[in-house]
C-alpha cells in the first residue's frame, strides 16, 4: 500500500485527539499543565514549578506543621455560612450580625498577619469603646462553632505568606505536659513556643482533674510565647476560665482580644 499521501486531520479531528491525550493524562494522575514534569525551564535556565508543585508543597508544609487536613483548602467565602448553622438551620439575625463581624475580623487579621508578627499590631475600633491594638486571638464556643474552621484558615493562611506555624491539639498537649517523666516533650514544647511566628492552639478544654505538672508546664510554655511577642490564636470551650496555671498562662488569655462564636443547636437525636 502506497501511504505517500496522507490525508491531513481535519480540525474537529484534531481537537478530539487533544481532548483523548487530555483524558489519558487526567486519568493517569498527570496535571495537564506540566505533565507530571512538576515544572520547566526556560530558554534563560530559570525554573519555573508548575502550580500543581506548589500546592504539593503547600500540603507538605502543612502536614509538617500539623494542620487537620480536614478543612484544608476551605476559604471563608465559601465555608463561613452567613446563612444557615451547621445542622441547615436558618440563622437568627443575632447570630448573622456575629459571623458576619467575624468574618470581617479574620479576614482582616490573615491580610496583615506578617505585619503582626513583625510587631506591627491589628487596629480596631470596637462597636463600643475605644480602639484596640490587636495581636492574639481567643475564640470561645462550643461543639459546631466553627473553631477548628477559623483556625485552619488562619494557620494555612500563614504557611502561605512562608511563616513558622504550628498547629497544636490541646488534647495532646496536655497528655505531653502531664508528668515529670515527659522532660524531653515539654522542653520541646518550650521551644516551639518561644519560637513559631504563629502558633494554634486549639480546643483548650477545662480537665477537673489535679495534674501539678501539666499546671507548671503550662505556665512555663505560656511564659515562652509572651516572652517571644509573636502572636497565639486560641480556640476554648466554655469553662476554660476554670483552668488555673499561673501568672503565665493568665497573662497570655489576657493579651487575647476573645470572639465569642455563635453556638449552634443540635438536632434533638444528637443533643444531650
Amino acid at each position: 500500500m502506497n501511504n505517500k499521501y496522507i490525508e491531513k486531520p481535519t480540525d474537529s479531528q484534531l481537537d478530539f485527539i487533544a481532548k483523548l491525550q487530555k483524558e489519558s493524562e487526567s486519568s493517569s494522575g498527570a496535571c495537564s499543565i506540566c505533565k507530571g514534569a512538576g515544572g520547566w525551564t526556560n530558554e534563560l535556565g530559570q525554573y519555573t514549578f508548575c502550580e500543581c508543585e506548589k500546592e504539593k508543597m503547600f500540603m507538605a508544609k502543612c502536614t509538617k506543621a500539623n494542620i487537620p487536613y480536614k478543612n484544608l483548602g476551605k476559604s471563608l467565602e465559601e465555608h463561613w455560612n452567613l446563612r444557615q448553622d451547621v445542622w441547615g438551620n436558618n440563622l437568627s439575625q443575632n447570630a448573622l450580625d456575629k459571623k458576619a463581624d467575624i468574618k470581617k475580623l479574620v479576614e482582616r487579621y490573615t491580610k496583615v498577619l506578617p505585619a503582626i508578627i513583625a510587631g506591627n499590631p491589628l487596629k480596631i475600633k470596637p462597636r463600643v469603646g475605644n480602639a484596640i491594638n490587636l495581636t492574639s486571638l481567643l475564640f470561645q464556643g462550643g461543639q459546631w462553632s466553627g473553631k477548628s474552621l477559623l483556625c485552619t484558615l488562619i494557620a494555612q493562611e500563614g504557611v502561605r505568606r512562608n511563616l513558622t506555624v504550628e498547629y497544636v491539639d490541646w488534647s495532646e498537649l496536655y497528655s505531653d505536659l502531664s508528668g515529670f517523666e515527659n522532660r524531653d516533650k515539654q522542653n520541646d514544647w518550650a521551644d516551639i513556643f518561644g519560637s513559631k511566628d504563629l502558633i494554634i492552639l486549639d480546643g483548650v478544654d477545662f480537665y477537673d482533674v489535679r495534674n501539678p505538672s501539666f499546671v507548671i508546664q503550662l505556665d512555663r510554655i505560656a511564659r515562652a510565647r509572651a516572652r517571644c511577642g509573636k502572636p497565639i490564636i486560641i480556640t476554648a470551650y466554655p469553662g476554660y476560665e476554670k483552668i488555673e496555671a499561673g501568672h503565665g498562662w493568665s497573662s497570655l488569655l489576657a493579651s487575647c482580644f476573645k470572639v465569642t462564636l455563635p453556638t449552634p443547636e443540635p438536632p434533638k437525636p444528637y443533643a444531650s
